[in-house]
């Protein structure tokens, strides 16, 4: 029996009411269209973006109207480097004439990658994995976007190209590294951008600009074609404006069938949600983020669905983010040894600054920092095993302003103390947007990771965002 055939049967099973087959995209959007099938999940929630892609309205027109904003509007605020002005539409594939952004880092065939930076440039052969997984399902690829220079740094802020524009909070910086693929989509210039993570590069612009940011597990989809490329904590990711959006990304990158986010809603939705918050993860949450966590967590507890929240701890010592960073450092120092004898004194002090330290890592230290890694990962993944969601705030703090944004600042932790430890555990994470604002304008971003698979989160990251909308105002 073919996959799509066990994925109708199972769909059948489990939405049996006047049900007759689900196959495809528009088989899903139907079932979240129609309340009586879903009544149980309450999700109420719509998307433009599935809708277009199952009735095919990407057409030319669409595509054409939207690479003109791109070239015009995204280059204006920093968000875009580089884009297509004559696009050429397909019509083959669940993502057809979908037009999607890429990071600088990623590598994307027909356009140039800078990294970020003004000194360095290469035309790469082909396509990454991602980009032509998703290019072979129709997918339009439209433009690279602005980043932290060689995606070293958190900040966001690119004297280069210019900042990507923050278009919540204008005065505050975008975050980083992805920040020009967070700032394209939530400015609602394009659907979809792609991102890499290494410690939280997609989840902190996503959340300082109030979307979604999803950073895939390690093994997703290969990170082959990305910068830097040897680092064992990357990951790839997608930014959106809901959760919902994503459901067409995943079967593009895996080839599998939308049903099965559908038999993961339906799975958690008939059974009891384990939600654990580690409380000594938050000891380090500022205020007024600690106070819309708290809010934010109310609203869960009497959204009525079926979770249990557990107070647990996760310890995370500070050797193991310190072998985090000699891992890291060590390892893009050696992807970017080339840059760096040729251009080292062209580089920015933040970007410098983390080089230099990757260099003087000796290779004892290198390899005590993974087995230490290594021996934390068996150790904690069995322990968060039974739980299926993990919760807390994205960034420990509000956005800094920009003139607050130097180099100390970019070199620094301080933005991304609640996002590494999922790229040491190799996990999925997620960022949304909850109904609590932070003072600056911004929604809270919101983190959710689990220890089972990428579908997993994406359900629990539909059902979590039913809940958000039902509580905005």
């Amino acid at each position: 029996m073919s996959a799509e055939k066990i994925a109708s049967s199972l769909a059948k099973q489990i939405f049996t009411k006047e049900v007759n087959k689900y196959r495809n995209l528009k088989d899903i959007i139907q079932v979240f269209k129609n309340a009586s099938e879903v009544a149980e999940l309450e999700l109420e929630l719509k998307s433009e973006f599935l809708k277009m892609i199952a009735e095919r309205r990407f057409d030319h027109k669409v595509l054409k109207d939207i690479a003109d904003r791109v070239c015009s509007q995204g280059v204006k605020s920093k968000a875009v480097i580089s884009c297509k002005k004559e696009p050429l539409p397909t019509d083959h594939g669940i993502l057809s004439n979908v037009p999607i952004l890429v990071k600088d880092s990623i590598e994307t065939f027909e356009f140039s990658l800078t990294l970020g930076t003004e000194y360095y440039e290469y035309l790469p052969a082909r396509d990454s994995e991602i980009v032509g997984r998703l290019r072979s399902s129709g997918a339009i690829i439209l433009g690279i976007t602005n980043m932290h220079e060689l995606a070293l740094g958190t900040t966001g802020v690119n004297e280069y190209y210019g900042t990507p524009l923050n278009p919540i909070c204008p005065e505050r910086i975008p975050g980083g590294s992805s920040s020009g693929s967070a700032s394209a989509v939530a400015q609602g210039l394009i659907p979809i951008a792609l991102g890499n993570d290494a410690a939280g590069s997609v989840r902190v612009p996503a959340a300082f600009m109030g979307i979604v940011g999803f950073k895939f597990s390690r093994n997703f989809v290969d990170v082959r074609g990305t910068r830097p490329e040897i680092s064992r904590f990357t990951s790839l990711g997608a930014l959106s404006r809901g959760t919902l959006d994503l459901i067409p990304i995943f079967e593009a990158i895996k080839r599998f069938s939308s049903l099965e986010v559908l038999v993961k809603l339906k799975e958690f939705t008939k059974g009891k949600i384990r939600a654990m918050i580690p409380k000594n993860l938050l000891n380090d949450t500022k205020e007024p983020v600690l106070s819309a966590f708290n809010e934010t967590v109310d609203i869960i507890k009497n959204s009525g669905i079926n979770m249990e929240i557990y107070w647990d701890e996760l310890q995370f010592p500070t050797e193991i983010d310190r072998a985090r960073t000699i891992i890291t450092l060590a390892e893009a120092f050696n992807d970017y040894i080339q840059i760096y004898n040729m251009f080292k004194d062209s580089m920015n002090p933040d970007v410098r600054f983390l080089l230099d330290i990757g260099k003087e890592v000796s290779g004892t230290a290198y390899l005590r920092a993974k087995d230490i890694i290594d021996e934390y990962r068996r150790e904690f993944m069995s322990k968060l095993l039974k739980y299926d969601i993990i919760l807390t705030p994205t960034v420990p703090r509000e956005p800094p302003r920009l003139d607050d944004a130097d180099w100390r600042l970019s070199a620094s932790t301080k933005l991304i103390g609640l996002t590494t430890i999922w790229n040491i555990l190799e996990t999925p994470a997620v960022t949304i947007p909850s109904p609590a604002k932070l003072p600056c304008g911004v929604e809270l971003g919101v983190q959710l990771s689990t220890p089972k698979d990428d579908t997993s989160l994406l359900a629990l990251s539909i059902i979590m965002e039913s809940i958000f909308k039902r509580n905005r105002h």
